[in-house]
């Protein structure tokens, strides 16, 4: 006589199924997790630069109010000794960590009626100034810059 079972097996192609399966969401977990992590890298590295942007802001505005004839420069970085700020010279770069710091001093100039104009319409303002300051950082995939502008005026 012969004995029937009905033992139910997985059988070879289902297990090959069912382990590709795991392994697609579990490299699809591993893709988006390391992607999060380099997105949540890049965030702090770009709140970072703009820190030292509103840094460099506020600080220029102190020099400028403190001794405007020291932004008698074209580009140059800050220098902190401690107590106190300043210009650290013409072409100069601040290094902070992985971040290098710049500032650009532009010219600005007014025609007759006091607006702001291409310098090649008006005459130089000597008491204001354009301050272009540039944050860069390498990032896994080149090099990043932030870029703000703020105006200074020497009100004396």
């Amino acid at each position: 006589m012969i004995k029937s079972t009905n033992v139910q097996a997985f059988s070879l192609l289902e297990i090959i199924i069912a382990v590709s399966i795991f392994g697609l969401v579990l490299v699809s977990s591993g893709a988006y997790s390391g992607f999060s992590l380099v997105s949540l890298v890049e965030q702090n590295s770009y709140s970072q630069a703009s820190a030292l942007a509103h840094e460099a802001r506020t600080v220029i505005k102190v020099i400028a109010d403190n001794n405007w004839s020291d932004l008698n420069l074209h580009q140059s970085g800050l220098s902190y000794n401690g107590q106190q700020w300043s210009l650290l010279g013409e072409n100069s770069t601040e290094t902070i960590d992985r971040f290098s710091r710049q500032l650009e001093f532009i010219s600005l100039c007014r025609d007759d009626k006091k607006m702001l104009v291409d310098c090649s319409q008006g005459t130089v303002d000597e008491g204001s100034k354009r301050v272009i300051i540039k944050i860069s950082w390498s990032a896994w995939y080149g090099q990043r810059q932030l870029k703000y502008d703020t105006y200074v005026s020497d009100y004396r």
